[in-house]
């Protein structure tokens, strides 16, 4: 029988014998934090809930509009299942604009012109981890989306988080 995970890392002079980090526990996760790449440039893989449980992480969502109805996109995963809004994560050092564009591009092979924020959701009892979220009022300048479908109304299967935002997005319809 191997030895459990609690084990290894007291015998590796993580942890103590409490469960509570060592200074060495501290020098070695700091080491390891410096090897990964930003969020959206990499894929994190299994430690990106544990680490972002311990943070409160910024994101964008990307409210785009045309012809008075808005874009969501559909996710079926381990934590969502239901429309959403297209976003993403705030890279270092990159602006609320450079974040949605990247998002745009990235999830949606779109352009979109980024026109003001119109609100946040705080999302505190996300079923991953509690993240904040700027919801960012965008237009398509370029291209057709490869996901997502219109709605005049937010459906009744929006995300939860989602729902009590969809009269200030139907707003600005």
């Amino acid at each position: 029988m191997g030895a459990t995970e609690q084990e290894c890392l007291q015998q590796l002079g993580f942890i103590d014998a409490n469960g509570n980090i060592t200074e060495d526990g501290f020098h070695i996760l700091k080491a390891l934090l410096n090897k990964l790449p930003p969020v959206h440039k990499g894929k994190w893989g299994e430690v990106f809930v544990p680490l972002m449980e311990k943070l409160v992480p910024a994101c964008v969502e990307l409210v785009i509009i045309k012809d008075h109805k808005m874009l969501l996109t559909y996710r079926d995963d381990k934590y969502f299942k239901g429309w959403h809004f297209p976003g993403s994560y705030i890279g270092p050092k990159e602006t609320l604009n450079q974040t949605a564009q990247r998002c745009a591009k990235e999830e949606l092979g779109v352009e979109i012109e980024f026109s003001k924020c119109i609100g946040t959701l705080n999302k505190i009892d996300g079923p991953r981890f509690h993240d904040f979220s700027n919801l960012m009022l965008c237009f398509i300048t370029n291209g057709t989306p490869k996901t997502g479908q219109w709605f005049e109304h937010c459906p009744d299967d929006v995300l939860g988080e989602y729902k009590k935002i969809c009269p200030l997005i139907e707003s600005v319809l």
